[in-house]
């Protein structure tokens, strides 16, 4: 599932992202407006890209990470509306091996509209392939 629709800059420090709200992308109501809590899956994405990134500029393939949480998330609109063009920064507060912590916006406007802490894991190979193997 792929919310974002393009990456502004990437750099040693963070990620700012794009996306477009549209009635076609998953979440979005009849409207076409996408719920408020679904920005914490737009900063994991734009998190990702960051990732993604580092991974290929330090020769590594890009491997699978995962969200751990988030501390904090708040969102001044309860939906983003359709049409609305969302700017999804992720700025790297710590990074210290496997685990990474960033501080995440979402603007729109010019506005920051959504906020939060999220924390990061990125499993070795061998660990992430347990992982990807278990029946939830």
């Amino acid at each position: 599932m792929l919310l974002l629709s393009g990456v502004l800059s990437v750099d040693e420090e963070g990620a700012r992202c794009e996306a477009v709200v549209s009635k076609d992308m998953p979440f979005a109501d009849r409207q076409g407006n996408l719920p408020g809590w679904v920005g914490i899956e737009l900063m994991a994405q734009t998190i990702a890209v960051w990732g993604g990134r580092n991974a290929q500029s330090e020769g590594r393939p890009v491997d699978i990470g995962l969200l751990l949480g988030s501390r904090k998330y708040t969102s001044k609109l309860n939906a983003f509306p359709c049409g609305a063009r969302l700017i999804i920064a992720a700025e790297k507060i710590i990074r210290d091996g496997n685990m990474g912590v960033f501080h995440c916006t979402i603007s729109f406007n010019q506005c920051t509209v959504a906020e939060a802490q999220l924390s990061t894991y990125l499993p070795p190979a061998d660990e992430l392939q347990q992982i990807l193997e278990r029946r939830f």
